[in-house]
């Protein structure tokens, strides 16, 4: 498979960079990393000489079709996460409609293997069932965001895909923590905790060190897996033990309130007037809230059995997140790499 033509989407991504990092350390010759036109590509600072960086649209099926005839396997990376009412219908075309674009056309081509990375926001979320793994059922339920059931759309057409005649399996990793930029995405609560918070949310979930979900993803490319998932996650936490700990390792006093029901009706109320006046992105609404108050755990033992896979566990994972972010302040930057 080395030898290979390996293209992945969204590679300018934090997850998709760490990817393309993943597969030039395991011997990888030949890495198509595909990005939007316009993109930052900051996260893959220092690999220019060892990828092929290629214009890539998903929604531009003639330019799929052009980039398909060129590759061997797909991994794709590349999704909108948007908890934003004005970005819905941007995020349901990019999800859904992009990644329906890309298994149509590899369908027509000898692929050897598609990897699609999903979320574990795609199993779906039941309150009377919170503990998910690979054979949680999805049901429709007012506790899955929108971005939720975008994600489980896009699995809907690999699946139907696959059924179809191609060779895909899917990753639904939970919370992705690493060295990224500071100022979007996931990552961005490193920087908010350490900019003041008093409050914490009252649930919990699931985080996983990106590094960790990019070695999943090349064994899994490497595999002969087919028609099967498999959840990533490095632990289960709650939100303010979450919280804390991020906050002890930056060398900062932990947020200590509680962010109660009628709190968290009010943060999401004055945020959406704030952005009606200055436009700024949000970053908390209604529906951030409303999943930070609920407590899922997840269930990766199907990956660590089936593949020995050891994940860094959540102290390892804070700890070493803290540290890069602290070190990029040092730098005066705004996004950290893993080396």
């Amino acid at each position: 498979m080395k030898d290979k033509k390996i293209l992945v989407t969204g590679a300018n991504g934090f997850l998709g960079s760490y990817i393309v990092r993943h597969l030039l350390n395991e011997g990888y010759l030949h890495i198509l990393a595909g990005c939007r036109a316009g993109s930052n590509l900051e996260m893959l600072s220092g690999l220019e000489d060892h990828v092929e960086l290629t214009e890539l649209d998903i929604l531009d099926v003639c330019r799929l079709e052009e980039l398909i005839n060129e590759v061997d396997a797909v991994i794709h990376t590349a999704a909108t996460v948007s908890f934003e009412p004005r970005l819905r219908e941007t995020m349901y075309k990019v999800n859904v409609e992009g990644t329906a674009n890309l298994v149509n056309v590899c369908l027509g081509k000898p692929i050897i293997k598609f990897v699609h990375i999903s979320s574990v926001a795609a199993l779906g979320r039941l309150k009377n069932h919170l503990t998910i793994d690979e054979q949680t059922k999805w049901s429709n339920s007012p506790f899955n965001t929108h971005y939720a059931i975008s994600k489980y759309m896009a699995e809907q057409e690999v699946w139907r895909a696959f059924h179809e005649g191609l060779p895909a399996a899917v990753i639904n990793p939970s919370l992705i923590l690493g060295a990224g930029n500071w100022t979007k995405g996931s990552v961005n609560i490193v920087d908010s905790i350490y900019k003041g918070i008093s409050f914490f949310p009252v649930g919990s979930t699931g985080i996983v060190d990106v590094r960790d979900v990019a070695k999943m993803t090349g064994l899994l490319l490497e595999s002969p897996i087919y028609g099967e998932r498999f959840i990533c996650n490095g632990g289960n936490i709650s939100y303010r033990d979450l919280f804390s700990k991020i906050a002890v390792n930056l060398k900062i006093q932990p947020p200590t309130k509680p962010l109660t029901p009628w709190l968290e009706a009010l943060a999401w109320r004055v945020e959406a007037f704030k952005n009606r006046l200055i436009k700024k992105p949000l970053t908390v609404t209604r529906e951030t809230l409303m999943t930070s108050s609920m407590s899922f755990a997840y269930n990766a033992s199907k990956a660590k059995s089936m593949f020995n896979f050891e994940f860094r566990d959540p102290d390892s994972i804070l700890q070493d997140c803290c540290n890069a972010f602290l070190k990029t302040k040092e730098e005066y930057k705004n996004f950290g790499v893993y080396k």
